[in-house]
C-alpha cells in the first residue's frame, strides 16, 4: 500500500511540476503580461522611465526571452552590464525549465503506466497518494505565504551560481522594473494554473473510489 501511494504522490508532483514549469516557461514570454505587470508594480521615476516606456520593455524583454534578439535592454535606458547578464541566466533557467517540464511529462506517463499495469489486478486507491502530495504542496505554499521574501531569496541561491541576482531598486533599473510585488503576482498565476489539476486529481480520486465500491457490492 506505501508503494502505491509513494507512485500516486510522484505522478502527481511529475504532473504540478510540469504545469507549473509550462507557466513559468510561457509567462517569461507573454509581452502583454509583462507589460501588465510593469503597468501596476514597477517603481521606475527614479530613472526617468515613464509608464508610456513600459511597452518598449515588455517587448525588447519578451522578444529577449523567446530568443528573438540577444539584448535585452531598450536602447534609450540600457542595462547596466551585470543585469544584462542576469538576464541571460534568467533566459538559461527558463530553457531549462522548459526541457526540465517535459521530462517530468516523459515521467508522468512513465508512472502513470506503470501504476495501471502493476496494479490493475489489485485494490487501488489514488486517494492516499493524492492526499499524501496534497499535504506537502500545501505545507509549501502556505510557507510561501508566510514568508515569499524568504523562499525567494532560497530559490535564487538554488538556481543561480552567482549574486549577480542582488539587484539595488535604487541604482538598478531591472530590479525597479520588476520588484517583489510583480514576483508574488506571478507566484500566485503560477498556483492558479496548477489548481484545475488538482481539482482533476480529486475528481480522478472521487471516481476511482465510487469505481470501487461498484465492485464490491
Amino acid at each position: 500500500m506505501l508503494k502505491r501511494t509513494l507512485c500516486v504522490a510522484l505522478l502527481c508532483l511529475l504532473l504540478t511540476l510540469w504545469t507549473a514549469g509550462s507557466a513559468v516557461h510561457g509567462m517569461a514570454k507573454d509581452e502583454k503580461l509583462l507589460l501588465a505587470c510593469f503597468d501596476r508594480y514597477a517603481q521606475t521615476a527614479r530613472f526617468g522611465v515613464e509608464k508610456r516606456d513600459y511597452p518598449l520593455f515588455a517587448a525588447q524583454l519578451s522578444a529577449f526571452f523567446r530568443h528573438e534578439t540577444d539584448d535585452p535592454s531598450v536602447s534609450a535606458y540600457p542595462f547596466h552590464d551585470y543585469e544584462v547578464l542576469h538576464l541571460f541566466d534568467v533566459r538559461s533557467l527558463m530553457d531549462g525549465i522548459a526541457f526540465a517540464a517535459g521530462v517530468c511529462l516523459i515521467l508522468a506517463f512513465a508512472a502513470a503506466f506503470a501504476l495501471f499495469f502493476l496494479y490493475r489486478r489489485k485494490r487501488f486507491s489514488f486517494g492516499r497518494g493524492f492526499i499524501a502530495f496534497l499535504a506537502a504542496a500545501a505545507a509549501v505554499i502556505v510557507y510561501a505565504l508566510l514568508d515569499f521574501n524568504a523562499v525567494f531569496t532560497l530559490l535564487h541561491k538554488l538556481l543561480f551560481t552567482n549574486d549577480l541576482w542582488l539587484l539595488n531598486p535604487y541604482t538598478d533599473l531591472l530590479i525597479a522594473l520588476m520588484p517583489e510585488g510583480m514576483f508574488i503576482h506571478l507566484a500566485v498565476r503560477i498556483l492558479w494554473h496548477v489548481l484545475p489539476l488538482f481539482a482533476a486529481f480529486t475528481l480522478l480520486s472521487f471516481l476511482i473510489k465510487k469505481q470501487k465500491r461498484g465492485t464490491d457490492k
